[in-house]
Protein backbone atom coordinates (compact mmCIF):
# COMPACT_ATOMS: atom_id res chain seq x y z
CA UNK A 1 0.00 0.00 0.00
CA UNK A 2 3.09 2.45 1.05
CA UNK A 3 4.72 1.74 -1.87
CA UNK A 4 1.60 2.43 -4.06
CA UNK A 5 1.45 5.92 -2.76
CA UNK A 6 4.99 6.51 -3.12
CA UNK A 7 5.91 4.71 -6.35
CA UNK A 8 6.13 8.17 -7.80
CA UNK A 9 8.57 9.99 -5.42
CA UNK A 10 6.07 12.08 -4.62
CA UNK A 11 2.50 10.94 -2.56
CA UNK A 12 -0.46 10.23 -4.24
CA UNK A 13 -3.17 9.28 -1.98
CA UNK A 14 -4.53 5.85 -2.08
CA UNK A 15 -8.15 5.29 0.04
CA UNK A 16 -7.76 1.72 1.62
CA UNK A 17 -10.93 -0.50 1.16
CA UNK A 18 -11.17 -3.78 2.95
CA UNK A 19 -12.25 -5.53 -0.29
CA UNK A 20 -9.05 -4.75 -1.44
CA UNK A 21 -7.40 -5.60 1.63
CA UNK A 22 -9.39 -8.41 2.84
CA UNK A 23 -7.37 -11.58 1.03
CA UNK A 24 -4.00 -10.18 2.20
CA UNK A 25 -5.03 -9.87 5.50
CA UNK A 26 -6.57 -13.67 5.75
CA UNK A 27 -3.78 -15.20 4.07
CA UNK A 28 -1.86 -13.09 6.76
CA UNK A 29 -3.77 -14.75 9.60
CA UNK A 30 -3.67 -17.70 8.40
CA UNK A 31 0.43 -17.70 8.57
CA UNK A 32 0.05 -15.67 12.18
CA UNK A 33 -2.29 -19.22 13.46
CA UNK A 34 0.57 -21.45 11.77
CA UNK A 35 2.78 -19.59 13.56
CA UNK A 36 1.28 -19.96 16.93
CA UNK A 37 0.75 -23.42 16.85
CA UNK A 38 4.41 -24.21 16.48
CA UNK A 39 4.55 -23.36 19.90
CA UNK A 40 1.79 -21.81 21.55
CA UNK A 41 3.05 -20.51 24.63
CA UNK A 42 5.94 -19.03 23.10
CA UNK A 43 4.25 -17.01 20.56
CA UNK A 44 1.80 -15.83 23.33
CA UNK A 45 4.29 -14.47 24.94
CA UNK A 46 5.91 -12.47 22.24
CA UNK A 47 2.97 -11.21 21.05
CA UNK A 48 2.29 -9.61 24.28
CA UNK A 49 5.67 -8.60 24.46
CA UNK A 50 4.71 -6.91 21.06
CA UNK A 51 1.25 -5.68 21.47
CA UNK A 52 2.57 -3.69 24.62
CA UNK A 53 5.11 -1.92 22.91
CA UNK A 54 2.96 -0.92 19.95
CA UNK A 55 0.72 0.46 22.76
CA UNK A 56 3.72 2.10 24.27
CA UNK A 57 4.68 3.68 21.28
CA UNK A 58 1.45 4.93 20.04
CA UNK A 59 0.42 6.11 23.72
CA UNK A 60 -2.35 3.98 24.35
CA UNK A 61 -3.24 3.68 27.46
CA UNK A 62 -4.00 0.17 29.58
CA UNK A 63 -7.46 0.35 30.37
CA UNK A 64 -7.92 -0.24 34.18
CA UNK A 65 -11.14 -2.28 34.90
CA UNK A 66 -12.67 -0.88 37.45
CA UNK A 67 -14.87 -3.65 39.53
CA UNK A 68 -17.11 -3.14 42.26
CA UNK A 69 -16.28 -6.18 44.17
CA UNK A 70 -13.96 -5.14 47.62
CA UNK A 71 -11.59 -7.48 48.72
CA UNK A 72 -14.39 -8.41 51.56
CA UNK A 73 -16.91 -9.05 49.08
CA UNK A 74 -14.46 -11.33 46.97
CA UNK A 75 -13.78 -13.14 50.01
CA UNK A 76 -17.26 -13.78 51.04
CA UNK A 77 -17.92 -14.69 47.18
CA UNK A 78 -15.51 -17.14 47.30
CA UNK A 79 -16.72 -19.04 50.60
CA UNK A 80 -20.11 -19.17 49.23
CA UNK A 81 -18.82 -21.14 45.91
CA UNK A 82 -16.33 -23.39 47.60
CA UNK A 83 -17.74 -26.87 47.30
CA UNK A 84 -19.56 -25.83 44.06
CA UNK A 85 -19.13 -27.67 41.20
CA UNK A 86 -21.06 -25.38 39.03
CA UNK A 87 -23.66 -27.95 38.03
CA UNK A 88 -26.74 -26.48 39.08
CA UNK A 89 -29.18 -28.84 38.56
CA UNK A 90 -27.26 -31.28 40.80
CA UNK A 91 -27.23 -28.27 43.63
CA UNK A 92 -29.70 -27.16 45.88
CA UNK A 93 -30.29 -23.41 45.47
CA UNK A 94 -32.42 -23.07 48.76
CA UNK A 95 -35.37 -21.80 46.54
CA UNK A 96 -37.21 -25.43 45.73
CA UNK A 97 -40.26 -23.70 45.99
CA UNK A 98 -39.94 -20.63 43.44
CA UNK A 99 -40.06 -23.30 40.89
Amino acid sequence: HLNGEWSTCSFIFAPVQEKDAVQYYENHLADIKKWCDCNSVVTEKLRTKWFKRAAQNFGIIEAVQETHIGEEDQRALRLELEGRTGDTDSEDEGDAEAT
